[in-house]
């Protein structure tokens, strides 16, 4: 859906066995504040940006 597939890989490589991963898709937003309000929870932060093609194939994906 237009993830860059390092990008995936890297989060798979980071998570131990028997854990999750929690993905947050903002359009709009401070990725700084976003990093603050998951801080408490203390897993890892990972961020990236999609292209604009990326970013409509993935909101129409979503809003199927």
């Amino acid at each position: 859906l237009g993830i860059d597939k390092k990008f995936v890989k890297d989060i798979e490589a980071a998570m131990p066995n028997n854990s999750s991963a929690l993905i947050v898709y903002a359009r709009r937003g401070d990725p700084t504040a976003v990093r603050a309000a998951l801080q408490p929870y203390r897993g890892k932060v990972f961020l990236s940006t999609l292209d604009a093609e990326a970013d409509e194939t993935l909101r129409q994906a979503i809003e199927k």
